[in-house]
């Protein structure tokens, strides 16, 4: 594709794939390298200097709301294969599972690591993420003369409580009436067919509380 900023035309080559219908748009040239010691310094950097490859790639005409692209960049820990980082429409999310599972599939099948041996059966991808470190395993099986994967399961970041018994107020931003909702709002592609000027009339004049026990009031 091809994506024009600043006045010049930049070449970027990507690779599109899917997991169980969610996309994943892998950029493997045309991106700048990324600077930093960690994967969220080079996260920063990519957003500070290089956000226009974000946008070419992830948003229309080439995009749309629900596409995710990955950039593939140095590790940051010795024992991973390479640091993954993930791009949206709204910006540099810290993890994406599917794009994991996406990018561990394209990494194997086009040998972007390592050669793939026909008889191997599982093979290990670690990556370097914005969260931290993501252990990939991916089994592989014949199709006819080649080998492909056949599934992908990973071990993510460990989770952590950050703060116990903490209220929240949660706003089911997806029935906000339009009049109300900000320009960003009502073009989130996270917000349903609610959000929309010719069904206001179903909202309240003030914005609808979706409990967490299903009802709404």
């Amino acid at each position: 594709m091809l994506a024009y900023s600043e006045g010049v035309i930049h070449s970027i080559r990507t690779i599109d794939a899917h997991a169980g219908g969610q996309p994943l748009r892998l950029i493997v040239e045309g991106v700048p390298h990324p600077r930093g010691r960690t994967l969220l310094q080079k996260r920063e950097w990519l957003r500070t200097y290089a956000d226009a490859v974000r946008q070419a790639v992830v948003r229309e005409p080439r995009g749309h709301a629900d596409m995710v692209a990955a950039v593939l960049t140095e590790p940051a820990s010795p024992e991973a294969h390479a640091g993954l980082l993930f791009m949206d429409a709204e910006g540099y999310p810290a993890m994406s599972g599917h794009g994991v599972i996406a990018v561990t599939t394209l990494a194997i099948e086009r040998e972007l690591f390592f050669s793939r041996q026909e008889d191997m059966a599982e093979l290990r991808i670690i990556f370097d993420t914005a969260p931290g470190t993501v252990h990939a395993r991916a089994r592989c099986k014949a199709r006819g003369n080649a080998g492909h994967v056949d599934s992908v399961v990973f071990t993510n970041v460990p989770s952590f409580v950050h703060t116990a018994a903490h209220p929240v107020h949660l706003r089911a931003s997806h029935i906000k009436p339009w009049r109300q909702s900000t320009d960003q709002e009502r073009l989130s592609g996270s917000n349903g067919l609610m959000l929309a000027p010719h069904v206001d009339h179903l909202s309240t004049a003030d914005t609808s509380a979706l409990l967490m026990t299903g009802s709404c009031r």
